[in-house]
């Protein structure tokens, strides 16, 4: 297994776990700064970030076998970072021929659609921000939630992206599952309440699975007919209340954990999932909670600072977690990037070059292992 990180000299890096003795592998060139690195479903590229020495902005896919086509798109002059610390986001498709981003231009937020190895400039998909967006499991459609508006997008070609009816201003990203499992997002419902709904594009069929009141977040069990689901934030805080687990089939909501929970992510075989929550007695430092979802057994991992970085991918959680996976492929290990130790009180997050490349054993049994400095990474999903 392998995982793609950035040191604090700006240069990404690949580490091969299995080879911890073995020198990391270099992939950016001299004099070009990297951040937000994302693998390609099959391992054979990364996408990232750069900032050349003059200071101008753009995409970038690499190979790791071999070397990639380099930029293959660049920001249009006086544009900048999407938000602080996130130049652009970059999301692969399921099959790896597609490469998904979004970018500032003058229009604001566009989505672009980029085709590996084509050597013409990205496509155009969508304009409009704040943008969100799922990849369908075919590879050929994205769905995106835009501003408040929902919409189909052909990846395969330009066109008018299908605008869907209802509005949806209390959640960020849809998620979608299995081609069986449709798209899953959220409605605004009468009396001020929010409401889950799962479209199935094949059989255009729409089913509401519940409803409440407050801001939640969502993502698909892999390999289930069921959603892990985060909601109604704590007062002032950023987290949610807790983390429940709905069942598509009979709509019945089962709550794993009833922590303060500021993100959750699947492990790949759906059997586990792990959520950030705050150190106990805690207000400066986190941990993760990882429950084992048929037993319910639950282990707590050690308590960390994150980067900035890593505190963007935990409060975007629902859109990251589809592109820049923390869960090795084989579901034992987590990656965090950040500073090891318990903090009381809230403070500033670690300056740049105090943050490391973590790695944790989900079942608590090992020590973590300090990879390397570095403020931003994610594993290759094989």
């Amino acid at each position: 297994m392998k995982l793609a990180y950035v040191g604090h000299d700006r240069v990404l890096r690949v580490h091969e776990t299995q080879m911890p003795d073995a020198e990391d592998l270099v992939l950016s060139v001299p004099g070009l700064r990297c951040t937000w690195p994302a693998w390609s479903p099959d391992g054979e590229a990364v996408a990232f970030s750069g900032y050349s020495s003059e200071e101008a902005l753009g995409v970038y896919v690499t190979g790791y076998e071999s070397p990639g086509p380099g930029l293959i798109y660049s920001n249009e002059v006086g544009t900048g970072e999407i938000a602080s610390a996130t130049p652009h986001y970059c999301s692969w498709s399921p099959d790896g021929a597609r490469l998904a981003f979004v970018a500032q231009t003058g229009r604001g937020l566009t989505l672009f659609v980029w085709d590996k190895g084509d050597t013409g400039d990205p496509r155009i998909a969508q304009d409009g921000g704040p943008m969100y967006f799922a990849w369908s499991p075919d590879s050929d459609e994205i769905y995106t939630h835009s501003f408040l508006d929902h919409y189909l997008v052909d990846a395969t070609e330009e066109g008018t992206p299908q605008q869907f009816p209802g509005r949806g201003t209390q959640y960020m990203s849809p998620a979608w599952g299995r081609e069986s499992d449709g798209i899953a997002f959220f409605l605004d419902g009468e009396h001020g309440k929010q409401r889950l709904l799962v479209i199935n594009l094949r059989d255009s069929s729409a089913r509401m699975l519940t409803e409440f009141y407050g801001i939640a977040a969502v993502a698909w069990r892999p390999g289930y007919a069921q959603l892990g689901m985060v909601k109604e934030t704590i007062r002032n805080t950023g987290f949610y209340s807790g983390l429940w687990l709905v069942d598509y089939e009979t709509r019945e909501e089962v709550q794993l954990s009833d922590d303060p929970a500021l993100a959750f992510y699947w492990s790949p075989d759906g059997s586990k999932v792990a959520y950030v929550t705050r150190s106990d007695g805690a207000e400066g430092s986190l941990c993760f909670g990882v429950v084992e979802v048929e037993s319910g057994d639950k282990v707590y991992l050690a308590d960390f600072v994150p980067s900035q970085e890593q505190l963007i991918h935990f409060m975007f959680f629902d859109q990251y977690a589809q592109s820049h996976p923390v869960w090795s492929a084989d579901s034992n290990s987590m990656l965090v990037c950040g500073q090891l130790g318990y903090q009381l009180i809230r403070s500033e997050l670690p300056p740049s070059e105090s943050n490391r490349v973590i790695l944790l054993d989900a079942a608590g049994g090992e020590a973590p292992r300090d990879i390397a400095g570095g403020f931003v990474g994610c594993w290759s999903p094989i």
